[in-house]
């Protein structure tokens, strides 16, 4: 997979099928309309391509209500790493933004070679997003470029949307929102310096900042996954995550805390990535710090005996 930068004097040899649309999250739906890329592609003998915006265009067209994201855009690299796509360009989407949709099917014809487009059946594009699915049929016929518009992907009776994961996520229904997704639900961040409060507790956390503004699920106590993503080695391990104020010590400064089984290094700054698997319980308010330690030891033995406590 080659990674490509946009800019405005780009000039693409190849011949290029591209998945366009925003891809927060690279649920199910995303990944059905990339094997479309991919079939299309690989029939005609052309080379699959996502064009992938470094900022969300809702932020972009609405900047003083950025909307939180499912994943960031190393995140979605990472995920469609996997997924054989030949082609990956990044584009900055106020460069864009401006074109009307006209210009915008000549800018993708003329600087990326597109031969062919892959779109839901909601697309919108050009300028305010003046542009529909109806202009882009005509559009492409103009330009004889290749048009599949695939219908949402349902699962039973549920759209397999972003906007419905981030609501499932909220809501703290992780296993319905991975279920949409197709993997777990992850964020990533750098450890930080806490309070240290967990160590007095026996159960010393992995303290992080939500600074790419991710979807937070709601306050409680998760059963999660945790990688440290080092140069050298990435391990994975079965982990708690806290979720929200610690009420309990009349600390009302939202956190995300992760106490990692079986393990007691010092990974103070490096990145960490944790999946959610599992709601476990609500944040509740402890009498004494005796009480929630022994509340976060019935916590651990959950997850060490979750295959057999399958609630859902």
């Amino acid at each position: 997979m080659k990674i490509v930068k946009v800019s405005n004097d780009i000039i693409v040899k190849d011949n290029i099928v591209f998945g366009l649309g925003n891809f927060d999250g690279i649920h199910r739906g995303h990944r059905f309309l990339i094997d479309k890329v991919k079939e299309i592609s690989t029939k005609n003998n052309y080379k699959s391509g996502i064009l992938l915006f470094t900022e969300h265009t809702k932020d972009i067209l609405n900047p003083k209500n950025p909307i939180p994201k499912l994943t960031n855009t190393n995140d979605k690299i990472d995920i469609l790493s996997d997924l054989n796509i030949d082609y990956i360009f990044l584009i900055n989407f106020e460069s864009i933004s401006n074109l009307t949709p006209n210009q915008f099917i000549c800018f993708l014809t003329n600087n990326l070679n597109c031969k062919g487009i892959v779109v839901g059946n909601d697309y919108r594009f050009g300028k305010k997003a003046m542009g529909d699915t109806k202009l882009l049929k005509q559009l492409c016929c103009e330009n004889n470029i290749i048009l599949n518009i695939i219908d949402t992907v349902k699962d039973k009776n549920i759209n397999v949307k972003s906007t419905n994961i981030r609501n499932y996520i909220n809501e703290g229904m992780i296993t319905e929102a991975n279920k949409l997704l197709g993997r777990n639900y992850f964020i990533t961040g750098n450890v930080i310096h806490g309070e240290k409060r967990g160590r007095e507790l026996g159960f010393p956390t992995a303290n992080m900042i939500n600074d790419y503004n991710y979807v937070l699920p709601k306050e409680g106590v998760y059963y999660t996954k945790t990688t440290i993503i080092s140069k050298d080695f990435q391990k994975k391990y079965d982990s708690l995550s806290f979720i929200g104020n610690n009420i309990t010590f009349n600390e009302f400064d939202k956190k995300i805390e992760t106490f990692l089984f079986d393990f007691s290094n010092n990974i103070y700054g490096e990145k960490i990535r944790v999946e959610f698997i599992d709601f476990i319980r609500q944040n509740y308010k402890f009498n004494s710090k005796f009480e929630l330690i022994n509340q976060m030891n019935k916590d651990v033995d959950f997850v060490k005996n979750y295959n057999k406590n399958l609630h859902f």
